[in-house]
């Protein structure tokens, strides 16, 4: 419990003679030495490469309990974080005639043997993507809280064969219903 300023907590004694001992003070712990091996991004890190750089992303949005029809038309640049362990994603543009912004941090878990990806987006949403890849093909699965209703949400990603485009089929999902497109979209390396 904490202490107002000016007034005694009765509960310590103020006198380690009267019963009650010291506590002793605790120390920050350690920094790690300067001559500890630094950690290097793994190969399942470089795989993330095929998506540094800058894209456009055009296609629709179809009418969904996510939204309405819309064009969506957006710019993205992924960068890695200095030290190589986190992809960096800034996205902005539009759905439709509503601005659209959304930042992603993209890294690896060693312990889980899969990707996480954490988005934060202009209207205040954030998710955490499950991510995998698999022959050039990437799947996102995470959910969507509307306020009204929670959904599944999954998300197939297939690079084309010069690596300039990627091919994304967003689906949503309700309790027990069948898996729905409610983005066709398909990005552009610029």
């Amino acid at each position: 419990m904490p202490v107002q300023r000016g007034t005694r907590d009765k509960s310590r004694r103020s006198h380690p003679g009267k019963g009650a001992s010291p506590k002793p003070r605790q120390q920050a712990p350690a920094s790690a030495p300067s001559h500890a091996p630094q950690r290097k991004p793994g190969a399942e890190l470089q795989r993330l490469d095929v998506f540094v750089g800058s894209w456009r992303i055009e296609g629709d949005q179809l009418e969904s309990p996510l939204g309405p029809a819309a064009k969506v038309d957006l710019t993205e640049h992924w960068e890695w974080l200095p030290g190589g362990f986190f992809l960096v994603n800034r996205l902005n543009g539009h759905i439709g005639t509503e601005a659209a912004a959304c930042v992603e941090v993209l890294g690896y878990d060693n312990e889980a043997g899969n990707y996480v990806m954490h988005s934060y987006y202009s209207d205040g949403h954030r998710s955490e993507w499950l991510v995998r890849e698999k022959e050039g093909t990437w799947t996102y699965a995470g959910t969507w809280d509307t306020g009204a209703a929670l959904y599944k949400i999954r998300c197939t990603q297939v690079l084309g064969p010069a690596g300039d485009t990627i091919n994304s089929k967003w689906e949503y999902a309700g309790d027990g219903s069948p898996w729905k497109v409610y983005w066709d979209v398909k990005a552009t390396r610029s």
